[in-house]
């Protein structure tokens, strides 16, 4: 069994709320999970199948769900973790699912997953069926060679951040450099 970089789910949620609260973006359950599932999914893409969140996620009728967390912040009840215990380089591949996905609404999240072969195949078997982790890994793996998006880049985390344009789609941005005189 292989070990995770984080210790617990609520690690990576945390760490999103912290990136959505200083890009002033909205994250809602919804977006947090399908964060979560992307997250999981991109990491096994990179790791041949390792979990990046210890924890299973389940395909439902509203999309890709980790209980503990679902479960914790669909509840009026919240609390605020002090200790930020997580590795710089788990930091890091956060970051780059959040630069990648964190602009898109929940619903839009939930869109583009109801048609990921991962959690199609896991949906069609029942409610709360376990969303496998090494389809995760063949799909996220060959969406990034089919798109070149390099958030699988050369195996390492990247920290790119991903430019989009009015229609959505992946554009590079080049620094601009005034005219020398």
């Amino acid at each position: 069994m292989e070990i995770s970089p984080l210790n617990y789910v609520f690690e990576a949620t945390e760490e999103f709320k912290i990136l959505a609260k200083k890009e002033n973006e909205q994250l809602t359950v919804l977006k947090e999970q399908c964060l979560l599932y992307l997250t999981q999914g991109y990491y096994a893409a990179l790791t041949e199948g390792e979990r990046f969140i210890p924890s299973i996620i389940y395909a439902t009728d509203i999309g890709p769900i980790e209980p503990n967390s679902y479960y914790f912040y669909a509840s009026p009840k919240n609390f605020v973790f002090n200790e930020n215990v997580v590795s710089k380089t788990s930091l890091i591949f956060i970051d780059t699912v959040w630069k990648k996905f964190g602009n898109y609404s929940g619903q839009y999240l939930q869109k583009m997953i109801f048609d990921q072969a991962p959690f199609v195949n896991a949906f069609v078997k029942g409610q709360k069926k376990e969303i496998n982790i090494k389809e995760m890994a063949t799909y996220f793996l060959k969406k990034e060679r089919e798109t070149d998006s390099n958030l699988i880049k050369d195996q390492q985390l990247s920290g790119v951040r991903i430019t989009r344009n009015q229609l959505g789609q992946t554009v590079k941005v080049k620094k601009w450099l005034p005219t020398q005189k």
